[in-house]
């Protein structure tokens, strides 16, 4: 099970964040708080 849950750490999170058209965008460069406000 910890193998498992490894390995899944291990994979990449993509973060977005929905822009001013509506539309998702990938959240580049941004920090969390940035996000989260």
């Amino acid at each position: 099970m910890q193998a498992i849950a490894e390995a899944i750490g291990q994979l990449p999170v993509h973060v977005y964040e929905r822009g001013e058209d509506g539309a998702w965008h990938a959240a580049f460069g941004k920090s969390i708080h940035e996000l989260a406000v």
